[in-house]
């Protein structure tokens, strides 16, 4: 005769569904890599650069996103970058390649002090949508300052100049109406002319 607390325990979990592990950084990437193989292209511009391909780009801002994932406790990071939808995601990963290229360019420009000006400046140009080309640090130093002013402007300028993302997109990520995010866009447009001029 069995008594009161005498019953099984099942280790499975109840039903025999099990939790499918969240997505990191590794599995999202196949999921989007064309559409991030061009984020890389835009944030480095040249495309034919003799010391940087966008894959290349591509490849090092996947590693430095899986070293801040494994950084973290793996199962909080994963959850935080991994289940971002599209547009987060990219734009993460945009910022990404935004470090990798500053600071290649930060680097080769201590090392060179001088020689060799016309390949860092080819390897540095950013495209800024509804401005010119500028340089690398140029732009990363405004949008650092940027964030001092109102960082919220600074992600969408993050989002639309790294991500590669549109103005619905950058809307839907920062939880603001497209008309709000094409207003806020054009002063962020505005004061980083006036600040990189």
């Amino acid at each position: 005769m069995a008594g009161v607390g005498d019953e099984d325990v099942d280790d499975e979990p109840q039903g025999g569904i099990e939790t499918p592990p969240k997505p990191g950084v590794r599995e999202r990437f196949p999921e989007l890599y064309t559409e991030l193989r061009s984020v890389a292209g835009r944030v480095i511009h040249d495309k034919d650069s003799p010391s940087l391909s966008p894959s290349d780009l591509m490849h090092e801002a996947f590693f430095k996103l899986r070293a801040e994932e494994q950084r973290r406790d793996a199962d909080e990071a994963r959850s935080q970058l991994g289940e971002k939808p599209d547009e987060a995601f990219k734009a993460c990963f945009g910022a990404a390649c935004r470090d990798v290229l500053v600071d290649r360019v930060r680097r080769r420009t201590a090392k060179k002090r001088g020689g060799g000006k016309a390949n860092e400046e080819a390897d540095s140009l950013i495209m800024v949508p509804g401005d010119k080309d500028r340089d690398a640090i140029e732009v990363d130093d405004a949008v650092q300052a940027l964030a001092d002013f109102d960082p919220q402007l600074a992600q969408l300028v993050e989002a639309r100049v790294f991500g590669e993302l549109s103005i619905p997109e950058c809307a839907q990520l920062l939880n603001m109406s497209p008309r709000t995010a094409d207003r806020r866009w054009a002063f962020a447009l505005s004061w980083l002319r006036e600040r990189m001029a």
